[in-house]
């Protein structure tokens, strides 16, 4: 099986948090939604409620009087996001989480590391921005 960009980033990032945020790791999960199957398994799986755009990770710990964080992760040079991720994303925030795009795994952890320190990020951050905040 090959593993794409965005899916090593996906990986790496699992494996720090658990060696940086091991009290956290528990509490963060991933949602599948990339997943290609077969069209009668997409139907079902529509059925039973997934929705396209849902970010990849929700850290569920409230801080900062945010209910949680989303992340939708990209790989560090491509990647974009989609209008239903961005439909989410915007969803979310109104209804209280923290959300943000996080370019590759470094990114990411930079980015749990300011919402358990500061809370909210600003939700839409272009590659530029991801790389101005970390110097």
């Amino acid at each position: 099986m090959r593993i794409g960009p965005e899916d090593g980033e996906a990986i790496s990032f699992m494996q720090e948090l658990e060696v940086r945020y091991p009290e956290i790791y528990p509490h963060v999960f991933h949602v599948p939604n990339e997943t290609r199957t077969h069209i009668a398994t997409a139907k079902r799986l529509k059925r039973m409620g997934v929705r396209a755009g849902v970010p990849d990770y929700f850290i569920a710990v409230p801080v900062h009087g945010f209910h949680g964080l989303f992340i939708e992760l990209k790989a560090v040079d491509r990647g974009s996001c989609t209008d239903h991720q961005k439909e989410w994303l915007s969803r979310l925030a109104l209804q209280g989480y923290s959300t943000t795009v996080a370019y590759g795994a470094a990114d990411a952890i930079w980015v749990l590391t300011e919402y358990l320190l500061h809370g909210g990020l600003k939700t839409f951050r272009t590659r530029k921005d991801a790389r101005g905040a970390r110097g």
